[in-house]
């Protein structure tokens, strides 16, 4: 495996809170190390925290909003609606000529009916009305519940859209292969995992159950970690982008 030489002034910020941990490592490989951590305790910013209140209180403002219309369409009926269409057309019926069979027998009046008499329907718009009601009615329920669902199952960004180093594992075991195989001295998996803890520890959201169990060899929560993470192909691929590490085979 091919190292260059990295000058600290590109390291992250972070470098020095991490430097003592890292001073085993090539320096591109604590550059990587640097950049994952970072990225890491991104997830904890608070801008990235409090963005799910702030989606929350948004979606209630909609809530809100649509409610108020719903309230104020309640009273409308659009079966009242419906029927005044008629009164309209009746009340604008031309009025037939004496004697005519028109005059003596009034049969239901329709929109068809003003197309033949080649004059405006009075009831057409409050049709499309009474149409519209029952859909918008239908429509703001749909919402209504569909919005009510976003606020109570809602997740943070971190489990919607989630970086590599949020995902179950993947964090412990990029790591737990850069201080293996990136080590200036040979480095066993006992070694790797007691170099990872304190760095790990440092960042937030970090339990105390990281610590390493001399008699098994290593950290029991960063094995069961590893075991459990199903991205190990994606971040091989990171490591071999990154530090040219060779490709890796999993079972």
């Amino acid at each position: 495996m091919i190292f260059h030489t990295v000058d600290r002034r590109l390291l992250p910020k972070r470098w020095r809170e991490f430097e003592p941990e890292l001073q085993g490592l090539h320096y591109p490989a604590q550059e990587v190390v640097c950049q994952i951590l970072a990225a890491y305790a991104k997830g904890y910013s608070p801008e990235i925290t409090n963005s799910l209140n702030e989606r929350r209180k948004w979606l209630r403002r909609i809530l809100s909003k649509l409610n108020r219309l719903k309230r104020n369409l309640s009273p409308i009926n659009e079966d009242a609606v419906a029927g005044l269409c008629n009164s309209l057309r009746e009340i604008h019926r031309p009025t037939p000529a004496p004697f005519s069979a028109g005059e003596r027998i009034q049969l239901p009046i329709s929109s068809a009916d003003f197309v033949r008499w080649k004059i405006a329907d009075p009831g057409e718009a409050l049709e499309h009305l009474a149409g519209s009601l029952v859909i918008a009615k239908h429509s703001l329920d749909q919402e209504i519940a569909f919005i009510h669902k976003e606020i109570k199952y809602s997740k943070p960004i971190w489990k919607t859209r989630p970086h590599l180093w949020w995902r179950k594992g993947c964090l412990y075991y990029v790591l737990e292969r850069i201080f293996r195989e990136a080590s200036v001295r040979r480095t066993s998996l006992a070694e790797a995992h007691k170099r990872m803890i304190p760095p790990l520890k440092k960042l937030p959201g970090r339990k105390s159950q990281l610590t390493f169990d001399p008699e098994k060899g290593y950290a029991p929560a960063i094995r069961s970690g590893i075991d459990r993470c199903k991205y190990k192909q994606l971040c091989d691929q990171y490591l071999q982008d990154w530090l040219a590490f060779p490709p890796k085979k999993h079972q």
